[in-house]
């Protein structure tokens, strides 16, 4: 037996039980009066004996009888609970949605988180009222979007079930509804033979999937209660896209880029308001089509109707940048986005090496005007921590005129590994850095000495057009990449070069000395230069200089020193998690914009969040859930559940009060 309220028990014992025996130390003081006779007094002749205060305590009937029923209620508020098993065929699960298609509003005007809800506890009201073949089942509550999240395990106090579901709030999130399904497998593989796992999922359909396999429950029974009004299409205009990007050339010129969809089957026409911070700077009247007559595939909704926007402007700062348009729908999250502008620069890059002439040519041939050059000696006299752009020593730096003070985007080693690994994103060539698990091994002696590169990743955005396989290299060696890295390219001995990212810092690396290759006399060396200098000095947004983040996601965030706490405020508050100067931030549960008070850089002050996903903005319901249920051969096993009892003991009570009332009622009886 256990007590879930023990220490609420204990304190009210403390109080009443001194209380109630204090009583009986107590003698009765009554007013003093003359009369015939106490013939009839006689047994109350010892309550007339009143010269004291008190009085020695008497073993009284009463008093224990009293004693046991303030037992029995101090007992039923501490909650005491035993182990009990509930048999495999009378366990049921409730998995409620709560994404942000369920806070689409229908034509009731309730949200279809809020209706399943009500559904969900009706479910219980059936449970409780033992008129169905799960009659005094056990159940449990889990909800599902981007993660699963178990509200309540499996408990016969239906009014802890009850309480779960009430409590359940809704997010603007993205639904996965296979980690719900991989959370409630284990319970149903310990059903067996006719014994059954019954399991109400509560959800419109709209639901997304980890991985390609088909979703299955052994030995269990689904049940869709769905949620919606109407299968067919639904009135909601959506900002499925947007994307902002700056000139290379001239960063000062901006394009910002969006896209809307239409899920109704009429066109929709609305305005379609552009921001940035608190300025309007343009309204475009815009008519998005309807869906698409004609679906895809059997089964499969038709796609919506979509319109593309673009919006220039020249802005050399950074800016909240606000997407919104004024259509009326059911659901509101998606009718407006936001992304922070990162401010225009011209790429600033730090050569370390000895001299290269093929790089330095490559570098400007990229459109790098900003090119400072370091021997290795002089970089090892520069602070780490302040080579990021926005100061940085410039003592024995020799460059550019007017280059020093202004850190840097991206250093360039050159056959030079640094002793500690830079706070910036770096290409290498000829060395590795020392990052953990990374390593370099030399060719072997009796391989030949030339080779080519086999393969490489041709869909990452480094080797964009880049073509390698007409490359010879003397003696290359092969890179160690540990299992967070990303192999790029692969010679005859193995990996010649490779990703790794470590805290948010890329680097890239090339194993092989260029000038034991024929790489700087191919077009594809100044391309791939071109490729990665940008790639790395603008944090990967090569095509993108907005900000901004999904549901469900999280931020890194990179602090220049240490800090306590980590909070940001909004739709919602969320925390960071400390790793020394970097923070991780809790995945963002609503759209909106967050904000923080934090010492951290600007670029992290705000936090825009938005919805952006074409399955969750579609209002239309699916008519069914694809989840096999075929049985597997399994031993039923009993689950242990923790089940109240004071009940029994409140119960208990009453019949000793039932018992006390007699005990005195007979006492007074003359």
């Amino acid at each position: 037996m256990g007590f879930i309220s023990p220490l609420v028990a204990a304190i009210a014992a403390g109080i009443t039980i001194p209380a109630l025996v204090s009583l009986y130390f107590l003698k009765l003081k009554r007013k003093r009066m003359v009369i015939p006779s106490t013939l009839l007094w006689q047994r109350a002749v010892q309550d007339l004996q009143v010269n004291a205060p008190f009085q020695k305590i008497k073993n009284n009937l009463l008093l224990w009888i009293q004693l046991l029923l303030l037992l029995l209620l101090l007992f039923a508020m501490a909650r005491p609970t035993q182990n009990a098993f509930a048999a495999p065929g009378e366990r049921v699960v409730i998995v409620i949605d709560h994404s942000a298609s369920m806070n689409t509003t229908d034509a009731d005007g309730q949200s279809r988180l809020a209706a399943a809800k009500e559904r969900a506890l009706e479910v219980v009201d059936n449970l409780d009222a033992g008129g169905t073949d799960q009659a005094g089942a056990g159940a449990m509550v889990m909800t599902y979007a981007h993660r699963t999240v178990v509200l309540q395990d499996f408990t016969t106090d239906l009014a802890r079930v009850r309480s779960a579901i009430r409590g359940i709030e809704p997010t603007d999130q993205k639904s996965h509804l296979d980690s719900a399904i991989a959370a409630v497998e284990p319970h149903a593989r310990q059903a067996g033979g006719e014994d059954k796992l019954y399991v109400h999922v509560f959800s419109d359909g709209r639901v997304s999937k980890s991985t390609d396999e088909p979703l299955a429950l052994a030995n269990a029974e689904v049940r869709y209660h769905r949620m919606g009004a109407s299968a067919g299409s639904g009135d909601n205009l959506a900002i499925a896209a947007l994307s902002a990007r700056r000139d290379f050339e001239k960063p000062q010129l901006v394009q910002v880029y969006a896209r809307l969809a239409n899920y109704s089957d009429q066109p929709i026409t609305t305005n379609v308001r552009f921001m940035a911070d608190d300025r309007v700077l343009s309204t475009q009247k815009v008519t998005v089509p309807a869906v698409s007559k004609t679906a895809p595939a059997p089964g499969v909704l038709p796609p919506p109707g979509e319109t593309g926007l673009t919006f220039d402007m020249t802005w050399l700062g950074d800016a909240l940048i606000t997407i919104s348009h004024d259509h009326s729908d059911l659901l509101q999250v998606d009718n407006a986005a936001r992304m922070l502008l990162s401010p225009s620069r011209e790429l600033r890059v730090l050569m370390v090496t000895t001299g290269n002439g093929y790089l330095e040519l490559a570098c400007q041939a990229a459109g790098i005007e900003n090119l400072v050059q370091m021997t290795p000696e002089q970089f090892e006299k520069q602070d780490p921590k302040r080579l990021r752009r926005g100061g940085w020593d410039d003592a024995a730096v020799a460059g550019a005129s007017g280059a020093a003070g202004e850190g840097f985007d991206v250093i360039v080693f050159d056959r030079y590994a640094p002793k500690d690994t830079p706070l910036i994103n770096s290409l290498y060539f000829g060395v590795v850095p020392p990052l953990e698990g990374l390593s370099r091994k030399d060719t072997r002696p009796d391989s030949p000495a030339n080779e080519l590169i086999t393969q490489w990743d041709r869909s990452s955005e480094l080797l964009r057009n880049v073509e390698l396989s007409d490359i010879p290299l003397r003696r290359p060696g092969r890179l160690v990449v540990p299992v967070d890295g990303t192999v790029l390219a692969i010679g005859r001995e193995g990996p010649v070069m490779a990703e790794v990212t470590r805290d948010t810092v890329r680097h890239v690396i090339v194993g092989f000395d260029l000038y034991e290759s024929l790489w700087p006399h191919r077009i594809s060396f100044p391309v791939f230069i071109k490729n990665v200098l940008p790639t790395l000095g603008l944090d990967g947004n090569t095509q993108e200089a907005g900000i901004d983040y999904h549901t469900g996601e999280n931020a890194v965030v990179l602090a220049d020193t240490e800090i306590d706490t980590l909070t940001y405020t909004g739709p919602a508050t969320i925390a960071g998690r400390a790793l020394g100067t970097t923070f991780t931030v809790d995945a963002f549960p609503r759209v909106g914009l967050y904000e923080t008070k934090a010492d951290v850089p600007t670029r992290y002050k705000q936090l825009a969040v938005n919805l952006l996903d074409t399955q969750e903005s579609d209002p239309r319901i699916a008519p069914t859930l694809a989840i096999g249920t075929s049985s597997q051969q399994a031993q039923a096993q009993a689950v242990e559940v923790r089940k109240e009892i004071w009940p029994w003991f409140v119960w208990g009570a009453l019949a000793v009060l039932l018992l006390e009332w007699m005990v005195y009622t007979r006492r007074m009886h003359i």
